[in-house]
């Protein structure tokens, strides 16, 4: 809520981030409209082999809005789009700019990854690989991420399919970190995420979620206190409808081994067991399978996608899904005088809609309905800098010409206590060095920073909490040769004063010195009139877990992990900047025969217990390859170490985890885990 300006003296910018620009041509209009005279959806029709139908006319549909007939009065069917012919430019060819005339289908490939398992992860990323190589057709424009977190510039939108794998490869794996209650919620702002950054595209746009469903939504069944979470899926699936945006869900897991009813366990060999102990945790688990399913089900059905599962060939889900925006019908009516009252009593009123196909053996799938607010956005062609940085924060799909990386955690010190602390890695392609006439051999970089926690949990207010930062580095010697070989890292200090789930947003650009600050006095992002200019920022998100512990009963924060003998400079400075090398804790990439050192703290919550038992362990690509004895430590002690990677480690992937349990009641328990790159 703050703005700042400082000036860094330091010899500290981003690896090339590639920009796949859609040449100013043409694109048909948006598509859906929701509007005072005329509610248009798009409806798709399907014969009983899945095939798409064209050919139909309006008086082979009818449309009901809350239950009463309306009348058609548009209609029309837009076909699937050709694809290039041979000898035109195909995404092999990894041209820099996309004619808008040639392109074809847009959707965003969303990795649900914060509560997915190992196997599922892989079998996750293999059918995108798969998709990228054999499902692509020429004109596609794609952008690939997960919920967890990403850059910016690996989120971008391309028909390139040597960027595309390059985002797969850079796909590690995370453990799932339990959540309480709130589980797998990190798709909600990834979606919106997602749904803003198309609502600027023309056409009509898919995204296509894979992962394990929502954990969570059996506690919907037993908690009326999370009722919410599909009051803000239907939020959700309304901005969705509004931005020609439909939402295909695939659940990861693949075919399920469904359990037995009870009524099935009390006739087999469970029957000896008297009474069955075993017979409710087995037919409980089949419940919050199926409950975690829901979720996804629903967020098709309201945007009219489709909610694939029970499958192993995640490929062939992969390929339908995105196949289903190819060939759809248009159908508008006139809603009615009241559907949208100018000054409406509470919240908007939700209204219904059933599209129906009277042609027998056919399907029909649409949208569900949408709140009776007025207006459809429209894509914003041209953007001032100020504008670029709202986007970079919100639509990070936007901002890829500075490649950066964010590191998120939640750490705690006496002075701020409980904080975030980011750490965002800038490569040095980008970046823009001036030569500092009175100081020959020295560059000067002028950059803005912005940091915005954005809640996962709609009902938390933090309108307005944006922090800023203008920076002036000049940089000689030595650090200068460092950042120019490797970037630099920003190291920033966040308060958060709510628990909760919040995606960490970062966003940077190039500035000149003089040029005013995105973020106004009161910490709000001025929308200005300013000229569009070609701004270079670049931009990162992450999932963070604030505890409430008010209701844990102790806590850990998360891991720094670097080098136990390459010392990392530190500051107490809210903002602070410093040269990039492999070992530090926001890049982490270390060798065989390497020792590392970790820390930690175990924070005290609600009835915390005096002492817990810590242990260590290392997993690479989903084996636990290490794994440290465990200790007795005080609650509220750091958890600090040291490790050595063997000498004969392989190039692979690997996570570091910190696992806590109370002395006395082992049912409380917590975790924390950073993943880093092992290198022979």
């Amino acid at each position: 809520m703050r703005f700042k300006t400082f000036l860094v003296s330091l010899a500290l910018v981003s690896s090339s981030a590639i920009s796949q620009q859609l040449a100013p041509d043409r694109l048909p209009d948006l598509t859906l409209r929701f509007d005072v005279n005329l509610v248009q959806v798009d409806a798709v029709v399907t014969d009983h082999d899945g095939r798409h139908v064209p050919g139909l006319r309006a008086d082979e549909f009818e449309v009901l809005q809350d239950g009463q007939l309306q009348r058609i009065t548009n209609f029309s069917y837009v076909p699937a789009k050709d694809t290039l012919a041979a000898d035109e430019k195909s995404p092999e060819q990894g041209t820099a700019r996309l004619e808008r005339s040639a392109v074809g289908r847009i959707m965003v490939i969303l990795i649900h990854d914060e509560y997915l398992q190992f196997g599922d992860f892989v079998a996750a990323r293999n059918a995108v690989g798969r998709f990228i190589e054999q499902g692509l057709q020429p004109g596609d424009l794609v952008s690939l991420r997960r919920t967890s977190g990403g850059s910016g510039a690996w989120e971008q939108f391309t028909a390139d399919r040597k960027v595309l794998n390059g985002a797969v490869e850079r796909l590690g794996w995370r453990p799932p970190t339990p959540l309480g209650p709130l589980q797998g919620l990190g798709v909600f702002g990834a979606l919106r995420s997602a749904i803003s950054a198309l609502s600027q595209l023309p056409g009509r746009k898919s995204i296509v979620v894979i992962g394990p469903g929502m954990p969570t939504a059996i506690n919907l069944y037993n908690d009326p206190n999370l009722s919410w979470i599909y009051d803000q899926i239907r939020r959700i699936g309304d901005e969705a409808n509004r931005s020609s945006v439909t939402i295909q869900t695939i659940d990861a897991r693949g075919l399920a081994i469904r359990p037995p009813s009870r009524e099935t366990l009390a006739e087999g060999p469970y029957n000896r067991l008297e009474p069955c102990r075993q017979c409710a945790a087995i037919v409980n688990g089949g419940i919050a399978y199926t409950q975690s399913q829901d979720p996804y089900a629903f967020l098709a059905e309201i945007t009219g996608g489709r909610f694939e599962h029970d499958n192993n060939d995640l490929f062939a889900q992969l390929r339908e899904a995105v196949a289903d925006s190819e060939g759809y019908y248009l159908i508008g009516w006139y809603p009615g005088p009241r559907a949208f009252p100018e000054k409406p009593k509470g919240p908007p009123k939700y209204h219904r809609i059933k599209v129906k196909v009277l042609s027998a053996g056919l399907g029909v799938r649409s949208r569900e309905g949408y709140f009776a607010i007025p207006g459809t956005p429209k894509p914003l062609d041209f953007l001032s800098a100020n504008q670029r940085m709202e986007d970079a924060l919100f639509s990070p799909f936007a901002s890829s010409d500075l490649d950066v990386r964010l590191t998120a955690s939640v750490q705690y010190d006496d002075r701020l206590g409980v904080y975030v602390q980011s750490l965002l890695r800038v490569e040095r392609h980008g970046v823009k060095f001036d030569e500092v006439p009175s100081s020959p051999g020295c560059r000067v970089a002028n950059l803005e920073l912005l940091v915005t926690p954005e809640p996962l949990d709609w009902r938390k207010d933090t309108k307005g909490r944006i922090d800023g930062v203008h920076s002036r580095m000049e940089l000689c010697g030595k650090t200068l040769e460092q950042v120019l070989a490797k970037g630099f890292v920003v190291v920033n200090r966040s308060a958060i004063g709510q628990p909760g789930l919040y995606q960490m947003r970062e966003g940077v650009r190039n500035t000149v010195a003089g040029e005013p600050p995105s973020v106004g006095p009161r910490g709000l992002l001025s929308r200005d009139t300013s000229p569009p200019v070609a701004a270079t920022i670049g931009s990162a998100n992450q999932l963070v877990e604030i505890p409430d512990l008010h209701e844990k009963e102790f806590a850990l924060t998360g891991i720094t992990l670097q080098s136990a003998t390459e010392g990392v400079p530190q500051s107490a400075a809210e903002f602070s900047y410093r040269p990039a090398t492999d070992s530090d804790p926001a890049i982490r990439r270390f060798h065989g025969g390497e020792s590392l050192a970790y820390h930690s703290r175990v924070l005290a919550g609600k009835s915390a217990p005096k002492q817990v038992v810590v242990r260590t362990q290392v997993s690479c690509d989903g084996q636990e390859v290490f794994t440290g004895q465990p200790a007795t430590i005080a609650t509220g002690s750091s958890v600090e170490g040291v490790f050595e990677l063997a000498a004969s480690t392989i190039p692979r992937r690997c996570v570091f985890g910190i696992l806590a349990v109370d002395v006395n009641r082992p049912r409380y328990s917590a975790e924390q885990w950073i993943d880093f790159e092992a290198l022979n």
